[in-house]
Order: structure tokens, then C-alpha cells, then sequence
């Protein structure tokens, strides 16, 4: 990692969908600057390790052109809070799955999400990640990066998602990246 200016994980809930777009997206911004930046991307309830892309993520990518990527999805762990500079989840789900994976306190699963118990709640583990939600960085985005239960209608609905996705990589960006860049030189 020492070869890279800054690092950062992006993190969804199965990493097919929206942190791969976010990564994508990342990527594009990263051409535009003289920091060497990492982005990669992982889920907090991934089912199935190594999966590709779902096929909304690759109709949105083709949809604007945009190259898919080679791309495996993993499980977010412990260590990765001592790997990246920044970690950036897209709701308040994630972002509380991801402090109970940081915690290391043990998940319940629901019908649609790993929740963390209530039952105790140990200090918060200090590591080298900040852990922040996307959303924080573009005050008007949602403050939920909405997933897409329904497939009838899963790519117009998400064509709204990625608008709202490629703003809150625009402005994580423009604060944190090219902010650095200035201090830098």
C-alpha cells in the first residue's frame, strides 16, 4: 500500500451493484489527478466470494460506455481497516455492519441484512480507516443509496441510483482527493 497517496474501499451490501459502480466510477475521477490512489470495493453480507458484476451494474456500465472491469466480490474483514486510508459505505446499514465488523461483534442475520446486536456495545476499535457513508460527501444526495429489490423495474429505478452514485464519488473526490493534491504541491 506504501506505493499509493491514499486508499479506499468502497462497500455495499453483496459487492455486485453499487460499490462496483462506485469503484468504477472512482477509477475514471483517479485519471484526473497526480495522486496514486487504490479503490477497491467489498460487501458486509457478500453470499457467494469471486462474483462478478450483476447484470444492473453491467447494463448501467454499458449504457454509458463506461469498461467493465475484471472484478471479484469479498467479504469487507477486520483487516482492511488497517489497509485503506478510507472506508465508504452507502447507507446506514452498511455503515453499522461495517463498525460491527471493525468491533468485531458478531452479526444476527435478518430477512434482508445482517443487523448488528444490540446486546453489547464495546468502545469502537481505533484504526488507520476513517469509516464514513459516500453520501456524507454530497449533501444532496439521499441519504440512502437505494438497493433494487424489484427486477421489473430494477434498471430505471437504478439509473436514479447511479446519478446520485457517480455525485458522491465527484464530491469524496473533490474533498478529500484534490484537497490533498493542494496541500501536497
Amino acid at each position: 500500500m506504501s506505493s499509493f497517496d491514499i486508499s479506499v474501499l468502497l462497500v455495499s451490501k453483496e459487492n455486485v451493484c453499487r460499490s462496483v459502480i462506485a469503484q468504477a466510477l472512482m477509477c475514471l475521477e483517479c485519471r484526473k489527478t497526480t495522486q496514486r490512489v487504490l479503490i477497491d470495493s467489498c460487501g458486509v453480507d457478500v453470499k457467494k466470494a469471486g462474483v462478478g458484476p450483476n447484470c444492473i451494474a453491467e447494463a448501467c456500465f454499458l449504457a454509458r460506455r463506461i469498461e467493465i472491469f475484471d472484478h471479484a466480490s469479498r467479504q469487507l474483514t477486520k483487516e482492511d481497516f488497517e489497509r485503506y486510508d478510507y472506508i465508504l459505505t452507502f447507507d446506514n446499514a452498511n455503515y453499522e455492519a461495517a463498525m460491527g465488523i471493525r468491533d468485531g461483534v458478531k452479526q444476527k442475520k435478518s430477512r434482508f441484512f445482517s443487523v448488528r446486536r444490540k446486546k453489547k456495545t464495546p468502545k469502537p476499535i481505533i484504526t488507520r480507516a476513517k469509516l464514513r457513508r459516500l453520501t456524507d460527501y454530497y449533501p444532496r444526495a439521499l441519504k440512502r443509496v437505494d438497493e433494487i429489490y424489484d427486477n421489473k423495474r430494477a434498471l430505471e429505478v437504478f439509473q436514479n441510483t447511479f446519478g446520485v452514485i457517480k455525485d458522491c464519488c465527484r464530491g469524496f473526490f473533490e474533498t478529500v482527493i484534490r484537497r490533498r493534491e493542494r496541500v501536497d504541491y
